[in-house]
């Protein structure tokens, strides 16, 4: 408590500094949009109020009182279970439930609290008369929260027909009382699942709890009978002898690390893959039947993007492609932080700890994977671990780190943003859904700062809109099949994507089914290193070429080389290859040393625009680095360039900006009002947006 009361004085201190430099003219600040004057749309990949982007931001669990709405913001919205659904109707809600949550969504309307969230979740306990024999759900000994197949966050079977059949009519029936609310003002979301997994490997998130049921076995049988067609077929491809498809036994649970690169991993994991996306299918098609106008996402694990294996079902393509806004949770971390357990990307030799002063990555990679295979629709972190997570707490956040970790998430086309998470109950209490020491709520500072950079977000909302909408000249070829196969790939891919940012690079990311939609006189492809590759995945690759398009390849070839594409899908050896890769490199597992070896490659393949200024960063002596992000883009209401800079390492680093048409360029640092030329110094975590003077 004396801590806080320590920094509650820190926030008092620094408001009367603020103060007293506004009033002597030092600093210039806007006043940011109020965004309850009136509900919000979508339009394209932005949400906007009155015409205009706006980028609303929240915490989870927020009180909902108008001190802590002025404050931190208030989405609306209300949860469902399927401990509300009643037998009537093949499964519908509860009417006393559903009063309520028609009410609550018109009250949230009527104070323009959007978007309105209508989070399904899948944790609660099932009512009785679902757990009926016939219905073969029943709770394991292993947890009293979850049934027979069952993982964390959906602890029951999503392959049990009853399951999906009751999903699929209470569905129906709740989107179209709640879209009579709202009679198609303001933005209804239907978010369809909380951090989605399920896994089927040893070990694997709830497998131990969940287990295993027939209906998955039988789903797993069907699966292989539909792709393989005969027996012998399947038998040729997985070294095996079965007399039929029904004599397959269960591969459950799969041990991951020693089928990794068979035929059997691999068709387990695009099994799992395809009945998840089935799964969810069903659920927004269950929603759209009833309510056209709602919008439908879901909360994935942005991490797994680039963490861990396939076997959890995540087919980010297909389920990113599936939202009207897409969506993710992700986490932001300070390496000052103390971690409470090590995850892999932590512990890795040459992990984002070593390497840089905050953990920026991981949400802005997948924002850019999102945006790129989804580039107009809006993108909602609503579970941004930026503050806190179970995995790290920093007992003293200072503010340069929470502005950083905001403005990038931001910056990169996140135009929904809701923080992990307030601790207290709206009375004070202490919450027992989140751990408070070190959260959002015990930290003052952090969330003074919190507040005034959603505020200065919005007040710049239409310039972040023209960065996170920016064209995205270098593609990343993303390969599922590579990220199946080879539990390394994600990480790699990481990397990559780190190394071209450090270079100032737009980046996105392409795969089969999309590199046919890109320009090829405007992108330029770059291959992470891909052991395993789909003959369609070759076959997309090489139109491509065909039509004049350059592609970079990225190599293994130390300690053990790993050959492009050497393998299939199945891990069946080619002969040959139908693709002549002339621009190739080799890897490096130290992004700034990766980033080197491509600056050549990317300089002769994908210059910058020649508008661009070129920065040039030194270290505290003088010597050339890398550490600080560029994003550039003409601002959209004075068409001049804005430039926005984040210094990612861990000592100060020195900038310069120019080009032949402005060798001595002016500025305007946008955030302060003030006038800026020559050289500029950023301490770690600083970021600076500049709009470049007219001359």
């Amino acid at each position: 408590p004396f801590d806080q009361l320590e920094d509650c004085l820190d926030v008092a201190s620094y408001a009367l500094d603020e103060l007293q430099k506004q009033l002597s003219g030092q600093l210039k600040l806007s006043a940011p949009p109020n965004l309850y004057a009136g509900l919000k749309t979508v339009n394209g990949p932005d949400i906007e109020l009155n015409g205009r982007p706006v980028i609303p931001v929240t915490l989870n669990f927020l009180p909902n009182t108008k001190a802590f709405q002025q404050a931190y913001g208030k989405f609306g919205g209300s949860h469902h279970f399927m401990s509300h659904f009643i037998e009537a109707n093949g499964g519908s809600i509860h009417p006393n439930v559903l009063k309520q949550r028609i009410a609550r969504t018109k009250g949230r309307l009527e104070t323009n609290q959007d978007p309105i969230v209508h989070f399904h979740g899948h944790t609660s306990g099932l009512p009785k008369w679902m757990l009926r024999e016939e219905f073969d759900i029943k709770l394991t000994n292993k947890d009293p929260r979850t049934y027979n197949g069952g993982r964390a966050f959906f602890n029951y079977d999503i392959s049990n027909p009853h399951i999906q059949g009751w999903q699929k009519s209470a569905l129906s029936h709740l989107a179209p009382a709640l879209a009579a609310v709202r009679k198609e003002k303001g933005i209804m979301i239907h978010m369809l699942a909380n951090e989605p997994n399920f896994s089927v490997r040893a070990g694997g998130w709830g497998v131990k709890n969940g287990g295993f049921t027939p209906f998955m076995v039988e789903s797993y049988r069907q699966w292989l009978t539909k792709k393989y067609q005969t027996i012998s077929q399947l038998n040729e491809s997985h070294g095996t002898s079965w007399a039929d498809f029904t004599s397959i036994p269960s591969p459950f649970p799969i041990d991951v690390e020693k089928t990794a690169g068979t035929a059997l991993h691999y068709d387990v994991c695009r099994w799992n893959m395809d009945r998840v996306n089935d799964y969810f299918r069903l659920l927004r098609d269950a929603v759209k039947k009833g309510d056209p106008t709602a919008y439908i996402n879901l909360k994935l694990l942005g991490g797994t993007l680039v963490r861990g294996d396939r076997s959890d079902g995540m087919d980010f393509e297909t389920l990113t492609k599936l939202m009207d806004i897409t969506g993710c949770d992700s986490e932001a971390a300070p390496a000052k932080a103390t971690f409470l357990y090590n995850a892999p990307d932590r512990s890795a030799g040459n992990s984002w700890l070593k390497n840089y002063s905050f953990h920026w990555s991981e949400q802005t990679m997948f924002t850019d994977y999102a945006k790129s295979l989804k580039p107009n629709a809006p993108h909602y972190n609503s579970e941004w671990h930026g503050l806190s997570t179970l995995s790290w707490r920093d007992f003293d956040i200072q503010r340069e780190y929470v502005r950083a970790g905001l403005w990038t998430l931001a910056s990169h086309g996140t135009n929904l943003i809701e923080t992990w998470a307030w601790g207290r109950n709206r009375d004070g209490s202490i919450s027992g859904r989140v751990s408070l020491p070190g959260s959002a709520a015990n930290q003052p500072i952090a969330m003074d700062e919190h507040g005034r950079t959603a505020k200065d977000l919005n007040v710049f909302a239409p310039q972040l809109s023209a960065l996170g909408n920016a064209a995205r000249p270098i593609r990343i070829f993303y390969s599922e099949a590579a990220a199946i196969q080879d539990h390394a790939y994600g990480e790699d891919q990481k990397l990559v994507y780190e190394s071209l940012k450090l270079l100032g690079n737009n980046v996105g990311m392409t795969t089969e089914s999309e590199i046919g939609k890109l320009n090829p006189t405007e992108h330029l492809i770059v291959i992470p290193p891909s052991h395993y590759l789909r003959d369609p995945e070759l076959a997309a690759l090489q139109s491509y070429q065909a039509k004049g398009g350059k592609i970079l390849l990225i190599e293994k070839t130390t300690p053990t080389p790993e050959p492009f594409a050497q393998k299939t899908e199945l891990g069946k050896i080619r002969s040959s290859l139908p693709l002549n890769l002339k621009n190739r490199v080799s890897f490096s597992s130290t992004p700034y040393l990766l980033a080197e070896i491509l600056r050549p490659e990317i300089a002769k393949l994908s210059p910058a625009p020649t508008h661009h200024l070129i920065p040039t960063i030194t270290d505290k002596n003088g010597q050339p680095a890398l550490g600080i992000i560029t994003q550039q883009v003409n601002d959209p209401k004075t068409d001049q360039l804005i430039i926005l800079l984040t210094n990612v390492r861990k000592e100060p680093l020195n900038i310069t900006l120019k080009n032949q048409k402005h060798p001595s360029p002016k500025f305007e640092n946008l955030l302060t009002g003030n006038h800026l030329e020559g050289p500029q110094q950023l301490k770690p975590m600083d970021i600076l947006f500049l709009r470049l003077a007219k001359n």
